[in-house]
């Protein structure tokens, strides 16, 4: 069965076990697709609003449906991380005379590294879509959308976190400071939105 199948006790049961996949960025991207989900539902309750004006149904109806891709990206990635982290284990489990152990870790590092740091790059267009709408979300769930706003945010820190995670256990330092400045410029992205 896979990891999105799952009903959320038997996925949260398998992150509490002793197994180190599911873990921390599979979590994240659970987090990140409910977040996503979560403005998904603000805007269809808006977009149920007769009052709206022209350029806001415009607005709600472009929104979702970035939205909606972003969501299954993050769903995407709560089996991708796992099988990435997966991949990394069997690679340090190679036995350290095996020559092609080192290239194997570096692949599995870096593929790694590539689901969390498109999971958010994908959140940073979630942020500014959520922060496109929150003027004309009315009161009784603008709620909804704050609890939106900050699981994004949260996610976007633990995909960070987790990406770094991975560049940073690179042998070859040079493409370990590649792919760093490379999630530090996507901070700066995301801080900009």
């Amino acid at each position: 069965m896979t990891l999105m199948r799952k009903r959320i006790g038997d996925y949260l049961s398998l992150l509490a076990s002793k197994t180190p996949a599911p873990g921390g960025g599979s979590a994240t991207a659970l987090v990140a697709a409910t977040g996503v989900a979560l403005a998904e539902m603000v805007i269809g309750i808006m977009q149920q609003r007769r009052q709206l004006a022209a350029g806001e149904r415009r607005l709600l109806s472009k929104t979702i449906t970035v939205l909606r891709r972003i969501r299954k990206k993050a769903e995407q990635c709560i089996r991708k991380d796992a099988e990435a982290y997966t991949a990394v284990r069997r690679a340090y489990a190679m036995k350290k005379t095996d020559c092609r152990r080192e290239q194997t870790i570096a692949r599995a590092l870096e593929r790694s590294f590539a689901v969390m740091y498109d999971l958010a790059a994908h959140l940073c267009d979630a942020r500014r879509a959520v922060r496109q709408i929150e003027s004309i979300v009315t009161r009784s769930i603008k709620n909804d959308l704050i609890l939106s706003a900050l699981y994004i945010d949260g996610s976007f820190h633990g995909a960070v976190a987790t990406a770094r995670i991975n560049s940073d256990c690179l042998q070859v330092r040079h493409r370990a400071r590649t792919l760093n400045g490379k999630l530090s410029a996507l901070i700066k992205r995301y801080k900009k939105k």
